[in-house]
């Protein structure tokens, strides 16, 4: 195949175009990956940055997807931590 200079500048536009959009996702991702937390009750994940509960137990901050769940750890933190081992 002959490709022209044009050509050649229009398909590195388009993969630089398209990298620089994958990366944006993936670097989205990424971040979304690090600030999300375990809910200890319910197990589900939750994003820090957006957390509405949150319970601080022996210097530990923790991150509920609910305010059911957070009463519930609340009431008994070690019942829930014991799920994970010993977190003292």
């Amino acid at each position: 195949m002959d490709y022209n200079y044009n050509t050649i500048i229009i398909i590195v536009v388009i993969l630089i175009i398209k990298i620089g959009t994958n990366w944006g996702v993936y670097m989205n991702n990424v971040g979304s990956a690090l600030s999300t937390e375990t809910d200890v009750v319910c197990k589900m994940q939750v994003d820090k940055r957006n957390a509405k509960f949150t319970s601080e137990y022996k210097g530990k901050e923790y991150y509920f997807c609910s305010l059911s769940c957070k009463k519930k750890f609340d009431e008994d933190p070690e019942k829930y931590l014991s799920f994970y081992g010993s977190r003292k």
